[in-house]
C-alpha cells in the first residue's frame, strides 16, 4: 500500500476570521469577548438609549433587541469600577462582534454581517486620510457630499452631515451650510 501525503509549504491566513453562523442559536447582537482582566459587566445601548442593557459578564454575551438594528450603538465594559467602551454603527441580523480587552482598552476585532459597520469604517478611513494629506476644502467637501448622497437612507448620514457642519462652522452665515446640505438631500 502506497500512501502519499501532500503538505502545503505556505498557509494563507484570512484578514477576517471566517464565521459559520449555521446552527449557532444566535441572538440579535452576540458579543464574543476576550479579556486579560476581570470584567464586571457589559452595557449595550443604542445612541438614543431607547434600548439599554446591563448584563453580567460572560465570554459570549447574547442580547435580543426589541427594535431593528440600524443605529449607532454604545458597547462598554466595566472593569474594577472603570468604564471602557466604543461606539459602533450597526445594522443587520444576528451580529457577531469580536472584542478584545487589554490594558484598559477595548478593541473591536471584527463585526460579522453588518454592512453599516463596514461603510462607517470606510468613510472614517477615507475622511481621515483626506484631512491628514491636507487636501483642499473643495476635495474634502466633495467627498463628504458624495458619501452623504450614498448614505441618505442610513443613520450614518447624521455623522457625515456633522463632519461637514463642523468643518464649515466658521462661515459667518451658518444658514449657507444648512442650505447646501438641504439641496443635497432633496
Amino acid at each position: 500500500m502506497i500512501v502519499f501525503c501532500l503538505w502545503g509549504c505556505t498557509s494563507v491566513t484570512p484578514e477576517k476570521p471566517i464565521v459559520i453562523t449555521d446552527n449557532l442559536n444566535l441572538s440579535d447582537i452576540n458579543l464574543v469577548i476576550k479579556s486579560t482582566q476581570p470584567i464586571d459587566s457589559i452595557w449595550l445601548a443604542d445612541i438614543g438609549q431607547k434600548e439599554s442593557y446591563f448584563v453580567p459578564f460572560k465570554d459570549t454575551v447574547k442580547i435580543n433587541l426589541k427594535r431593528k438594528i440600524d443605529d449607532l450603538h454604545n458597547i462598554h465594559t466595566f472593569l474594577n469600577g472603570d468604564r471602557i467602551g466604543t461606539q459602533l454603527w450597526l445594522d443587520g441580523e444576528n451580529l457577531i462582534i469580536d472584542i478584545e480587552i487589554e490594558s484598559n482598552s477595548l478593541e473591536v476585532r471584527n463585526v460579522n454581517t453588518s454592512t453599516l459597520y463596514e461603510r462607517s469604517l470606510r468613510y472614517k478611513k477615507t475622511f481621515k486620510e483626506l484631512v491628514e494629506q491636507e487636501k483642499d476644502s473643495v476635495e474634502i467637501d466633495d467627498y463628504i457630499f458624495s458619501e452623504l448622497r450614498k448614505n441618505l437612507d442610513s443613520p450614518l448620514s447624521h455623522a457625515i452631515v456633522s463632519n461637514y457642519l463642523h468643518r464649515n462652522q466658521n462661515y459667518t452665515d451658518s444658514c449657507v451650510c444648512r442650505k447646501i446640505v438641504y439641496k443635497i438631500i432633496l
